[in-house]
């Protein structure tokens, strides 16, 4: 475990023990003599399939804060980003989370997938911490009045994008659909919601076939997916792993099936591991990637050159997790909870979009279709 300390001050919605104990939030934020360290927890599957995302989501946080560095609201007081590996199982993640609470962390940052998100919200829910994730969008996540925040777009939303893009853009009412047996609270809540919506646009899925990389099940996959009636295109519902893997083995056999995959896949870990296997795949994005906008172009050459990378889709959405906390928690001003100054305080300004919440900690997220041309993600015709 790592902890990783940034130069801004965060108010915490609420009294830390013990050591906040003499001091009010309300006093806390114009400033009490020697004031501790405010602390933000960020938990997320650091050593497991989703590492990718979790590690640029957390170097996207890391630059939040340190945007925040000063602000006059917070006076100079100093911030802790407390860095936590969410584990594979819910022992793992309340582990991490009652560690983060006993060194006083006001709220998490987390976690990555869906499956994911439900396990530290478990763990969360205990100590009655807030929990923003950056990209879980399930609908067993959507609706409920909890502790969660997500700043991503649900499975609904999502999968509807892709099948009118399918039908209304492409022609493609014949599609066969390749499902990740990892984190399934995902993956089979973003194939049946992008199958029903293909059903609405007057198109159909053929065949559905699943798969897992991890088994080495993929060749199994696609002998699976070229049988029987021909199919206009390929949707696969996995990470970048997943669709590289699988359209590397599909290539060998088929050239020409144009390929989309659904939005966990569109970090540069495609690109990295598909190689040519993975040009002219389709994907969405959360973020424009092309934005011009002085904001977005100063965060993008910061984090080039802080982590030797180009930033993805995950470290926009965790620039954006952390800003709606500062935000919520400098806003209230001691006055309101947590959780109700994350509902009531918005419209708040990310990266490049407004974030609102409803009453139940859900939101929209405008999405990017992008197609790998030449190596690289450009904007899909």
């Amino acid at each position: 475990m790592t902890r990783e300390p940034a130069a801004d001050a965060l108010a915490a919605w609420r009294p830390t023990r013990r050591r906040l104990a003499a001091c009010s939030l309300a006093a806390l934020l114009p400033g009490c003599s020697k004031p501790a360290p405010l602390r933000l927890g960020y938990v997320a599957e650091l050593s497991e399939a989703a590492a990718d995302a979790a590690r640029t989501s957390r170097n996207g946080a890391l630059l939040a804060i340190e945007d925040w560095r000063n602000s006059p609201a917070l006076q100079g007081r100093p911030l802790e980003l407390l860095v936590r590996d969410l584990g594979t199982t819910a022992e793992d993640a309340q582990r991490a989370v009652d560690g983060l609470a006993g060194e006083g962390a006001s709220a998490l940052v987390g976690a990555i997938t869906s499956a994911g998100t439900l396990r530290l919200l478990a763990a969360a829910t205990r100590h009655g911490l807030i929990v923003v994730s950056p990209t879980a969008s399930s609908m067993e996540l959507y609706g409920r009045d909890d502790l969660l925040f997500r700043i991503n777009s649900t499975t609904r939303d999502n999968g509807e994008a892709y099948a009118r893009r399918c039908v209304q853009t492409h022609g493609w009412r014949r599609v066969a659909l390749a499902v990740t047996l990892q984190n399934r609270v995902f993956s089979s809540s973003w194939a049946r919601e992008f199958e029903t919506a293909l059903q609405r646009e007057g198109g159909t899925v053929v065949r559905s076939v699943d798969f897992d990389v991890a088994t080495g099940s993929i060749d199994d996959a696609v002998r699976a997916l070229r049988e029987g009636p021909a199919v206009q295109a390929l949707v696969i519902v996995g990470n970048a792993l997943d669709v590289a893997k699988l359209t590397q083995w599909l290539r060998r056999v088929d050239a020409q099936l144009p390929v989309m995959a659904a939005e966990w896949a569109a970090s540069e870990q495609l690109i990295e591991l598909g190689g040519r296997a993975v040009e002219g795949v389709e994907v969405s994005q959360q973020y424009d990637r092309h934005d011009a906008s002085p904001r977005y172009v100063a965060f993008r050459d910061t984090y080039q050159q802080r982590f030797k990378e180009p930033p993805g889709y995950a470290s926009v959405a965790g620039y954006d997790a952390v800003q709606v906390l500062m935000a919520a928690i400098t806003g209230a001003k001691g006055a309101l909870p947590l959780k109700d100054a994350l509902r009531k305080l918005g419209p708040f300004q990310g990266l490049q979009q407004e974030i609102v919440f409803d009453a139940n900690g859900d939101t929209q997220r405008r999405s990017f279709f992008m197609a790998v041309r030449d190596g690289t993600f450009a904007r899909a015709q």
